[in-house]
């Protein structure tokens, strides 16, 4: 069940229909972390912007499926937490013994190429379309 007035609900189900399936995540992600949609445009006009291929390989690698519409510092921003959250994900089982400590160095080191975006700049990942 989705809270909220009859339009919010219509608009929710829209945006989860298209795209490659990770828009309503990527939604409730920007809701949560920066009070919604609104704020993403929030001068009124919309910016797009092309991301380069690569960089779209690597985000579709993540789940994450950014829009024309979506700023790449929001999109390096999500990504940088989800590598956060895998590396405090990966720290915890170091302390609780499942890891043994002689290959953690390696697993961060693994962790750290599974996540080559984290070290570009925003800029880099896209350039604005006019």
């Amino acid at each position: 069940l989705t809270a909220g007035p009859p339009e919010r609900r219509r608009r929710r189900a829209r945006l989860g229909q298209r795209g490659c399936g990770c828009v309503r995540s990527l939604q409730a992600w920007v809701s949560r972390r920066v009070g919604g949609w609104s704020l993403v445009r929030a001068r009124g006009t919309m910016v797009r912007y092309r991301y380069r291929e690569d960089v779209l390989t690597w985000l579709t690698r993540h789940g994450v499926c950014p829009r024309p519409s979506t700023p790449p510092a929001l999109a390096h921003e999500f990504v940088n937490d989800l590598y956060r959250y895998e590396l405090r994900r990966l720290r915890e089982q170091l302390v609780s013994g499942t890891i043994p400590r002689i290959g953690y160095a390696d697993r961060v080191v693994a962790l750290r190429r599974k996540y080559p975006l984290v070290s570009l700049r925003p800029s880099e990942w896209a350039e604005p379309v006019s």
